[in-house]
């Protein structure tokens, strides 16, 4: 049974920490590790804030594998919701096994202080361990900030720093 399949509603307990690290490390060769990411496909799916919300990530999935078109994920993952832990490695998951067809956005979520502010870093911990929390941190830096679609649309979580007027400059950006 593969990871995807093991993530459920019912919650994370079937997947150890090991297992946590495995699939972040296996995302990390999947990702675009650079701010900005440029895909012509045609059609997307685009997709919110999901906050720990599982079946507002599923629920999208399902539609974008059944229509074979890439999906687009914002950003803000964690933080929030019940399924946090799950969410994140719903849509890692995604990213590993369809890793041309998923976008996987960083929202403002995906920084070491809205964790703290919002309670991640604490889910993480009481779940598995501080050492997890600290990958997962590094792995939101490997996330693009924005991406453009068909050369015609700009996607970002929430906008881009007033200093930055173009899209080589949201390139150029430290994550």
């Amino acid at each position: 049974m593969n990871m995807i399949d093991r993530i459920s509603d019912q919650g994370i307990d079937k997947i150890s920490e090991e297992e946590y690290l495995a699939l972040i490390n296996k995302a990390k060769n999947t990702l675009e590790n650079k701010n900005l990411v440029e895909k012509d496909e045609g059609e997307f799916l685009v997709v919110g804030d999901t906050h720990g919300d599982l079946k507002s990530a599923r629920t999208p999935a399902e539609r974008s594998l059944k229509k074979d078109i890439p999906i687009v994920y914002l950003g803000d993952y964690v933080d929030r919701g019940e399924k946090q832990l799950e969410n994140l490695a719903y849509v890692l998951s995604l990213k590993i096994q369809r890793p041309n067809k998923v976008i996987l956005l960083r929202g403002n979520h995906e920084t070491e202080s809205m964790n703290r502010r919002y309670g991640f870093l604490k889910v993480v911990n009481s779940t598995y361990s501080n050492s997890l929390y600290r990958k997962i941190v590094r792995l939101y830096e490997m996330m693009p900030v924005a991406a453009v679609l068909d050369e015609r649309s700009f996607l970002a979580h929430g906008g881009i720093p007033k200093d930055v007027n173009s899209l080589e400059g949201i390139a150029e950006l430290d994550p």
